[in-house]
């Protein structure tokens, strides 16, 4: 393992989604399958991770605007049909499963899928950023 991966690793073990909790979001959008959050205590990341040899992506967003000027009160996983067989994308299982976020403006949920052979596992990771949200990003809205 080279020296980045396990800085990589490391950080984004040491960040977790219930770090959400009490932030206070300004405005949340979409860029290359990642969720940004504009809070009033800095910018952060919600990026889906897939281990080697596994694809993980955000599936579907239902109610996104909750995401926009409010606080973030709790999350909470959401325990949804999974271990369906992919003939049409080589994979032999897809994982399905999500994330509810209960904002001072209501839910935003997010459903997550993981395409893997049976052995590798992904998550919706988070971390604060140091740089700015892409110019190139769009206002997330609901998407199924």
């Amino acid at each position: 393992q080279r020296k980045g991966e396990k800085m990589m690793l490391e950080h984004m073990v040491e960040m977790d989604l219930i770090k959400l909790i009490g932030l206070e979001v300004k405005k949340s959008f979409l860029y290359e399958g990642s969720i940004y959050l504009d809070c009033k205590q800095g910018i952060y990341v919600l990026v889906p991770v897939g281990d080697c040899c596994s694809i993980c992506y955000i599936n579907n967003i239902d109610g996104a605007d909750a995401l926009n000027d409010s606080e973030i009160l709790s999350i909470e996983n959401l325990e949804l049909t999974s271990n369906e067989i992919d003939d049409d994308h080589n994979h032999e299982v897809i994982e399905v499963w999500g994330h509810k976020i209960k904002t001072t403006k209501g839910y935003c949920s997010i459903e997550m899928r993981l395409e893997h052979n049976g052995y590798y596992s992904g998550v919706l990771d988070m971390f604060k950023s140091d740089e700015d949200i892409p110019a190139e990003a769009t206002k997330l809205v609901d998407f199924y």
